[in-house]
């Protein structure tokens, strides 16, 4: 299971992406750290900062930049994820983690960069209803 978008608003921009990124697919959560500069990947890492959630299929571009991916950015977005790590239990409504570096999932064992608001909690099937707080690049 990915990102899957449940409700809320939709921020939808183009990002550019990195020759090196893997293939996308919708629901795939997006960063920039590890691409080079102006460009973006998908998820490759724990604790990656999320730019943006995808909104469609992408394969990997042969050079930065021959190809961009729809993205929402907005942090009025709510998905429903997996636990790629850690187990989900009641206590951890409105609490915050990160990414996996799956890409698809969230880390509950991991609190570095704690993007990622989890408001509820579906202990039946291992889901939690999450929300991104989008983090950017400073341009210096």
């Amino acid at each position: 299971m990915s990102f899957d978008f449940v409700n809320g608003d939709r921020v939808l921009v183009r990002l550019p992406l990195d020759a090196g990124t893997a293939d996308i697919v919708v629901g795939d959560a997006i960063t920039s750290e590890g691409a080079t500069a102006g460009f973006y990947i998908k998820v490759d890492g724990t604790s990656d900062v999320i730019c943006g959630i995808a909104q469609e299929i992408m394969s990997s571009p042969a050079s930065n930049g021959d190809s961009a991916v729809l993205v929402n950015t907005s942090e009025n977005a709510f998905y429903r994820v997996t636990a790629g790590n850690g187990t989900l239990v009641e206590g951890m409504k409105m609490e915050s983690c990160d990414v996996h570096s799956d890409g698809v999932s969230i880390d509950v064992t991991a609190s570095a960069t704690d993007n990622i608001l989890i408001h509820d909690v579906r202990t039946s099937d291992s889901t939690a209803l999450v929300s991104v707080v989008m983090s950017f690049t400073g341009v210096a």
